[in-house]
């Protein structure tokens, strides 16, 4: 019983297309177990979350903005810092979010501009 030309050849090329998936299949388990080699990993400071504010948009009376933020600090001693400075923070916040027009937030672009804000 001997075993074809084309048959020999299909079971060669299926040895080989099994060892490329294998290769690439290790190689992207690499990268993702050791990450980017070239980048370092980045360490977040404390991040303080401020209360939930609701606010009027602004030159309406029925339509209003509830936000919360996050805000990630340095180190600890702009945590000690920023509790101290609180009520600015806060007033800073309410007027921001009190001046912004119902048309800005109604489109990307100004959504956009408010978190730049």
């Amino acid at each position: 019983m001997s075993i074809s030309f084309k048959s020999k050849l299909i079971i060669i090329l299926l040895i080989v297309l099994i060892l490329i998936l294998v290769t690439v299949a290790f190689i992207f388990a690499m990268n993702l177990s050791h990450g980017n080699p070239g980048e370092e990993e980045v360490k977040l400071g404390p991040i303080y979350e401020t209360q939930e504010f609701t606010v009027n948009v602004a030159k309406t009376l029925n339509h209003f903005i509830k936000a919360k933020f996050s805000i990630e600090l340095s180190n600890e001693k702009v945590w000690e810092e920023l509790q101290t400075k609180l009520p600015i923070l806060e007033d800073t916040i309410i007027m921001v979010l009190s001046g912004q027009s119902l048309e800005a937030l109604s489109n990307v672009e100004g959504k956009e501009e408010l978190k730049e804000t």
